[in-house]
């Protein structure tokens, strides 16, 4: 590779680059090395090795100079843009996009949440950007600061997204697991509290599907297309074949999540199924009781009508004889109630999971 400077003298960014996460530079052997800010002006006018430079887009001082770097103004504006559409475009031998990526809590804590990776690539360099804190960037940073060494500028790409891909199979293995304890409690019995859990599983599928949907939409139209144009550079045809390979990668991914979601309906339905068990469970207590309370609410509201000729209105003792009858009437509707249970194995003896459906 020719040591050719990637900016002009004229071309400043001498000055504080606001914004600026982290930069780092990479030797002829893809060894990296972390560059402070006043550093970064050197090396790419150094022409030397590749250089990654990764923007907190957040400060709006950073969209400043993003036109200072040696990027097309199509690159540059992708950059700082603020469409959320994932997409990968190839122009004028530069490459640039918008791809998915796990947002990271500023306390590490891991979100499953969805972020935006904005980024442009030529062969001398890398620059990316984003508005939050990214998990797979993450992971990247730290790989390079443990001395990770890349190839090219084209791996990038590829190594980025295939980041994605392996935090997303974090993901699924978790919602998997998941998925198990909740099957396991509905076994044991506990069903009660297991709707809000069931409701954030498919929430997070719903969301990761998408994500997988839209990635390969945009990844697709890579495929195959450094063949049909003959005058596609290095790094197009790099990018191309990496494509394919991803692409391959997200069919797998989908078919794991549409397996997932199956899964997730089957058991959803079950759960359906034991909590409607239990209602009617419940119904059938409350209709029984009813039953029970029935006669003497009858009887109570009879005599407490205010007409003439009301049995035992002038009768010694009638309230006690009124109390005998509503406890008589009460204890026939009972008893008839125990001899229909005794004759069969009713629902007052049967739990959720046991309730005919």
């Amino acid at each position: 590779m020719s040591a050719q400077p990637l900016l002009a003298p004229r071309e400043g960014l001498d000055t504080a680059l606001h914004g600026l996460v982290w930069a780092f530079w990479f030797d002829e052997t893809g060894r990296p090395t972390h560059l402070d800010d006043d550093a970064v002006a050197g090396r790419l006018r150094s022409g030397e090795g590749w250089v990654w430079l990764h923007l907190n887009l957040t400060d709006n001082r950073a969209q400043d100079w993003i036109p200072d770097l040696p990027l097309d103004a199509r690159s540059s504006a992708v950059l700082r843009a603020a469409d959320p559409r994932l997409q990968v475009r190839i122009h004028d031998g530069e490459i640039s996009g918008v791809v998915s990526d796990f947002s990271l809590e500023f306390d590490g804590e891991r979100s499953f949440e969805m972020g935006r990776l904005r980024f442009a690539l030529t062969e001398r360099v890398m620059v990316s950007a984003r508005h939050h804190p990214l998990r797979t960037i993450e992971r990247i940073r730290e790989d390079f600061a443990g001395g990770r060494v890349v190839p090219d500028v084209a791996h990038v790409f590829e190594l980025v997204v295939d980041g994605f891909l392996d935090a997303a199979h974090e993901d699924l293995e978790a919602s998997s697991d998941e998925i198990d304890e909740l099957v396991e409690s509905v076994i044991a019995g506990r069903v009660s509290g297991q709707f809000g859990r069931t409701a954030t599983v498919r929430r997070g599928l719903l969301r990761l599907r998408r994500e997988i949907v839209h990635l390969r939409a945009a990844l697709r139209p890579l495929e195959g297309s450094s063949v049909q144009s003959p005058s596609a550079g290095r790094l197009h045809k790099a990018v191309a074949s990496s494509a394919a390979r991803l692409v391959a990668r997200l069919d797998a991914l989908y078919h794991d999540v549409h397996d997932l979601q199956d899964r997730l309906r089957l058991f959803r339905e079950e759960l359906d199924s034991l909590a409607a068990a239990e209602t009617n469970r419940q119904l059938y207590i409350l209709s029984f009781l009813t039953a029970i309370f029935l006669p003497g609410t009858f009887i109570t509201s009879m005599f407490g009508m205010n007409t003439k000729d009301l049995p035992l209105g002038q009768t010694d003792d009638g309230f006690w004889y009124a109390i005998l009858i509503v406890v008589g009437a009460t204890a026939l509707v009972l008893g008839l109630l125990v001899i229909r249970l005794a004759r069969r194995d009713g629902p007052l003896r049967r739990r959720p999971s046991e309730m005919p459906r």
